[in-house]
């Protein structure tokens, strides 16, 4: 797997990469090659949202919100359907 990492900042473009490697060695003391606030991670996962891009179990809160209306639509011509 590769992850490449762009951003555009004062009409510049600037690109990162990150290299794995394998340690043998667990439990190390080691910064996070990157981080992000909540802002930068909402972005990321909008973006993803408009190339299609959904997550793979399809619970998240759209698709439980459509299924509650639908079902909402359903009750209401169950209970307005008799008079």
């Amino acid at each position: 797997m590769q992850l490449l990492l762009f951003k555009r900042e004062r009409g510049k473009l600037f690109i990162g990469s990150v290299e794995w490697t394998h340690q043998e060695q667990e439990g190390m003391d080691a910064l996070p090659a990157m981080s992000l606030d909540d802002t930068m991670g909402q972005e990321i996962m909008d973006n993803l949202w408009q190339c299609g891009i959904r997550p793979s179990e399809g619970s998240g809160s759209s698709g439980s919100l459509a299924a509650t209306e639908r079902h909402l639509k359903d009750m209401q011509k169950l209970v307005f359907k008799g008079k």
